[in-house]
């Protein structure tokens, strides 16, 4: 596993995650209103990738939230959060700050929100094309 895997792994989970609260959420919404509440999207965005990660087998297990901290690399378990201001008290600690530190570092929600609108309008497109015919 490398950093640029995790990064691609999280993309991945963070595109399904707007997918959903677009669907769950926000689904009886025109692609022009879906654009003006990106704000709100990105707000619940947010909220479920906070859970996502926090329940994730690479924060909860012990050894797994080792082994990806070290290829993070952001922090080790003897640092200082900067979420909290306090020492890490263990490894699931570290490695819950740097997957979320790694990924507002590196992925561009914003944009992959405006991706997704967009491939939502471009499927609802297609579907519309096929009916017709």
């Amino acid at each position: 596993m490398t950093k640029y895997d995790i990064i691609k792994d999280w993309k991945d989970t963070i595109i399904n995650i707007i997918e959903d609260v677009i669907e769950y959420d926000f689904n009886k919404m025109s692609t022009k209103d879906l654009i003006l509440n990106k704000f709100y999207i990105s707000e619940k965005v947010e909220e479920q990738l906070w859970q996502t990660i926090d329940g994730c087998q690479d924060v909860i297990y012990y050894h797994k939230a080792e082994k990806i901290s070290n290829v993070i690399g952001l922090y080790n378990a003897f640092d200082t959060s900067d979420m909290t201001g306090q020492q890490f008290k263990s490894w699931c600690e570290c490695a819950f700050e740097n997957i979320y530190t790694l990924i507002y570092n590196e992925i561009d929600i914003n944009n992959l929100i405006i991706d997704t609108i967009a491939n939502i309008e471009a499927t609802k497109s297609i579907k519309d094309f096929k009916i017709k015919l």
